[in-house]
């Protein structure tokens, strides 16, 4: 094999050694490889399949800053190179990099518009981004193909892809649609059903949620992101405990796990901890910098230290307008940044608080504030 003919050839080539390690790290050996990698970028600067090596190495690893900078010199060698840009692209979404992640997969695509992995890729990233009609877009065209990729079908990608823009987009009847159209086998499947319980907490089915999660919450290994999504169901039935347990879980296996640390957060603006919620918002929004996530998850962090703010009395009152404002300044705001915004302004601008609180029954006639708010403008 390639190892015997690299050890054993007194000049086997940059290219060989180039793809003995590619090989090596796509059977799931990258933490073997990247000093090899390395070294081999050090004997052949310049050369673009030995960048292609680390890149490889470097994105198996989740090292982004390493594999940004060997991709990009891959493209720079080779402007056409469909792979380094589809990798690059990866690298770069890894970075928090969204807009660069962005042009490095349609790019690719441009070059080799069947690539279906750059497809799924870019198709994950614009709902991260929050772009969720580009994604119904991308995603609808995934659901009519056929083939297979990476061991899953590609229809079923797309048809779950869909149902997750479709949530974004607020059209929960049409992701219902979409998730029907699967077959039983398929919606047993763990990606369904993450992806039907994300569907159920937006449609308020948040006890279907529980009970979906759950298997792959109590399974073994399970991913962080799951344990959040769990929690949140949990928390919206009001299993505080269980969800404060969960999102710890979360942590404990990311840190950085953007959805835990609000989640924790929300916990501790419910008990009054508001000191602790600032903190985990504030770690939530520094993460923020480096991972990519929708509008909605920006206007939640700034709509929860607008509640903290509030709960040191006058104090806060100031912090909060300005964390509300900026929340109310997104689209994707929830409901209750303009009734707390209305909270915070009460003491101050009676005019400004009614709008505020008039535009929160707009949006949500039987939130839970709706009481509260038309209390406030009797």
């Amino acid at each position: 094999g390639l190892d015997a003919y690299v050890e054993g050839t007194e000049d086997p080539g940059v290219g060989v050694q180039a793809l003995r390690i590619r090989t090596h790290v796509g059977l799931g050996q990258a933490q073997d490889m990247l000093s090899e990698a390395r070294a081999l970028v050090r004997e052949a600067p310049g050369d673009p399949s030995a960048a292609l090596a680390l890149g490889e190495a470097a994105l198996a690893l989740y090292e982004p800053e390493t594999a940004v900078e060997a991709l990009d010199q891959v493209v720079r060698a080779d402007s056409e190179h469909a792979e380094g840009h589809y990798l690059l692209g990866r690298a770069k979404r890894m970075a928090g990099d969204a807009e660069g992640a962005e042009a490095a997969l349609r790019r690719a695509l441009e070059l080799t518009p069947e690539h279906t992995e750059a497809k799924l890729a870019l198709g994950g990233l614009l709902l991260d981004m929050g772009s969720f009609e580009a994604a119904d877009t991308l995603y609808t065209s995934l659901a009519r193909s056929g083939r297979s990729t990476s061991g899953r079908a590609v229809t079923v990608a797309g048809r779950l892809g869909r149902v997750e823009a479709l949530v974004g987009l607020g059209r929960l009847d049409d992701a219902q649609v979409q998730l029907e159209a699967l077959t039983d086998d398929v919606r047993e499947a763990p990606s369904a059903r993450i992806t039907a319980a994300r569907l159920a907490i937006a449609q308020g089915r948040n006890g279907e949620a529980v009970q979906a999660l759950q298997p792959l919450a109590r399974g073994e290994s399970p991913a962080p992101s799951v344990l959040a999504l769990y929690a949140d169901a949990l928390l919206a039935v009001g299993q505080a405990e269980p969800a404060s347990e969960a999102y710890a879980a979360a942590l404990e296996a990311d840190a950085g796990l953007p959805e835990a640390l609000v989640g924790q957060a929300e916990l501790a603006v419910r008990s009054e901890r508001e000191d602790d919620a600032l903190e985990l918002l504030g770690r939530a929004q520094r993460v923020l910098e480096q991972r990519i996530r929708p509008p909605a998850m920006h206007a939640r962090i700034h709509t929860l230290a607008g509640r903290a703010h509030l709960l040191r009395g006058r104090s806060g009152e100031e912090d909060a307008r300005t964390a509300l404002r900026r929340a109310i300044e997104s689209e994707a705001a929830p409901p209750e940044a303009h009734f707390f915004l209305g909270e915070a302004l009460a003491g101050e601008n009676s005019p400004d608080a009614r709008a505020s609180y008039e535009r929160y029954l707009e949006l949500a006639p039987e939130g839970a504030f709706a009481a509260r708010a038309r209390r406030a403008i009797r």
